[in-house]
């Protein structure tokens, strides 16, 4: 039968230090990986024709590029810049070569990301005027990341207008002043009901005699609001 030796303290020592640094060694690798689909360097190259112009290409890790328009007019005077066709990078990148005669007759070049205003320009970037014809010419490298991608826009919430259910306060108020009949309906406040006004409590009547139960009103027998009034003074009743 065998027997497992144990682990001297200089090896369980050694294995709480290597075991982090793999660990994080194999972070970075990870890490790495991930942004290598990130960015791309590329290298514009470049040379003169025998007619006096000058092509462009673009080196790129996965091999030479060359856009469509690609060929930079052959003149003496200073121009402003120019553009490539576009070049899709393996990251989803979209990128033109940018290039403007100077002063002094040299060609500057450099690379322009999609939606950038002005041009990326490499450190070297001059193609100089007695360059060889045919001898091709490479530029230091410029990084170009991948796009961003694009956020989803919210939906847009459209804005429902309250209901109110219940009826404006001014209307209940304005109906709960007028009074009910019988059957629950309301009449209008101004409608004559054919109602007296004169509260029959009130009214003094005359007690016995041929007159009695006529309506006093001072001076005046019988009902103030007819048609007729009987008006007898100093009758003693």
């Amino acid at each position: 039968m065998s027997r497992t030796t144990p682990l001297s303290m200089w090896q369980r020592l050694a294995l709480l230090v290597i075991a982090p640094l793999a660990m994080a060694l194999l972070a970075v690798v990870v890490i790495d990986a991930q942004n290598a689909t990130d960015h791309e360097q590329v290298r514009v190259r470049a040379r003169a024709l025998a007619d006096g112009r000058v092509e462009f290409t673009l080196r790129t890790p996965s091999g030479i590029l060359e856009p469509r328009a690609r060929f930079f007019p052959a003149d003496d005077g200073p121009t402003g810049w120019t553009y490539s066709s576009k070049l899709t990078l393996s990251n989803g990148a979209e990128v033109q070569i940018a290039a403007r005669r100077l002063d002094d007759g040299r060609v500057e070049f450099g690379v322009r990301p999609e939606g950038d205003r002005r041009p990326t320009l490499p450190r070297q970037r001059y193609f100089p005027t007695d360059a060889t014809v045919g001898s091709w010419l490479v530029s230091t490298p410029v990084t170009v990341w991948a796009p961003q991608p694009e956020s989803m826009p919210e939906a847009e919430q459209a804005e429902q207008p309250e209901q109110d259910d219940q009826p404006d306060q001014s209307d209940q108020s304005s109906q709960s002043d007028q009074p009910e009949d019988s059957s629950g309906a309301t009449s209008p406040p101004d409608a004559d009901d054919g109602g007296s006004d004169a509260d029959e409590s009130s009214v003094e009547r005359i007690s016995g005699g041929h007159r009695d139960g006529l309506v006093v009103d001072r001076n005046v027998i019988g009902n103030p609001d007819a048609p007729v009034l009987i008006a007898e003074y100093g009758d003693p009743y």
